[in-house]
Protein backbone atom coordinates (compact mmCIF):
# COMPACT_ATOMS: atom_id res chain seq x y z
CA UNK A 1 0.00 0.00 0.00
CA UNK A 2 3.34 2.01 -0.02
CA UNK A 3 1.92 4.53 3.16
CA UNK A 4 3.38 5.30 6.50
CA UNK A 5 1.62 4.98 9.90
CA UNK A 6 3.45 6.81 13.08
CA UNK A 7 2.56 8.97 15.90
CA UNK A 8 4.50 11.25 18.08
CA UNK A 9 4.01 11.30 21.58
CA UNK A 10 5.14 13.86 23.71
CA UNK A 11 4.84 14.52 27.43
CA UNK A 12 5.29 17.62 29.09
CA UNK A 13 4.94 20.42 26.43
CA UNK A 14 5.13 24.44 27.46
CA UNK A 15 1.49 25.27 27.06
CA UNK A 16 -0.52 27.55 29.09
CA UNK A 17 -2.29 24.15 30.29
CA UNK A 18 0.86 22.71 31.61
CA UNK A 19 2.06 25.85 33.42
CA UNK A 20 -1.50 25.72 35.47
CA UNK A 21 -1.08 22.24 36.06
CA UNK A 22 2.70 23.51 37.01
CA UNK A 23 0.91 25.66 39.86
CA UNK A 24 0.35 22.29 41.68
CA UNK A 25 3.48 21.38 43.85
CA UNK A 26 2.48 17.67 43.75
CA UNK A 27 1.86 17.64 39.97
CA UNK A 28 5.61 19.98 39.36
CA UNK A 29 7.41 17.04 41.09
CA UNK A 30 7.17 14.75 38.02
CA UNK A 31 9.33 16.72 36.08
CA UNK A 32 11.88 16.15 38.21
CA UNK A 33 11.65 12.73 36.38
CA UNK A 34 12.40 14.50 33.12
CA UNK A 35 16.44 13.48 32.30
CA UNK A 36 16.97 16.50 29.76
CA UNK A 37 15.51 18.65 33.32
CA UNK A 38 12.98 20.77 31.18
CA UNK A 39 9.65 20.66 29.51
CA UNK A 40 9.55 20.72 25.22
CA UNK A 41 8.73 23.93 23.47
CA UNK A 42 5.76 23.09 21.11
CA UNK A 43 8.33 23.57 18.40
CA UNK A 44 10.18 21.07 18.95
CA UNK A 45 7.02 19.29 19.02
CA UNK A 46 6.35 20.43 15.65
CA UNK A 47 9.44 19.30 14.10
CA UNK A 48 8.97 15.67 15.27
CA UNK A 49 5.50 16.37 13.15
CA UNK A 50 7.02 17.45 10.35
CA UNK A 51 10.70 14.86 10.62
CA UNK A 52 7.50 11.96 9.94
CA UNK A 53 5.90 13.85 7.17
CA UNK A 54 8.70 14.57 5.12
CA UNK A 55 10.71 12.20 2.78
CA UNK A 56 13.51 11.97 5.56
CA UNK A 57 11.24 9.43 7.18
CA UNK A 58 10.03 7.73 4.06
CA UNK A 59 11.28 4.16 5.34
CA UNK A 60 9.93 4.82 8.78
CA UNK A 61 6.68 3.32 9.58
CA UNK A 62 4.49 1.90 12.63
CA UNK A 63 6.08 3.67 14.98
CA UNK A 64 5.58 6.01 18.11
CA UNK A 65 8.20 9.15 18.14
CA UNK A 66 8.43 9.69 22.21
CA UNK A 67 9.13 13.65 22.12
CA UNK A 68 9.61 13.34 26.15
CA UNK A 69 13.14 14.57 26.99
CA UNK A 70 13.73 11.04 28.16
CA UNK A 71 11.00 10.38 30.46
CA UNK A 72 9.69 7.37 29.30
CA UNK A 73 13.00 5.81 29.23
CA UNK A 74 13.73 5.93 33.14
Amino acid sequence: HKITVNAVAPKFTRTPMLEAALKNPDFAKNLEKVPMGRTAEPEEIAAAVVFLASGAARMVTGQTLCVDGGFTAV
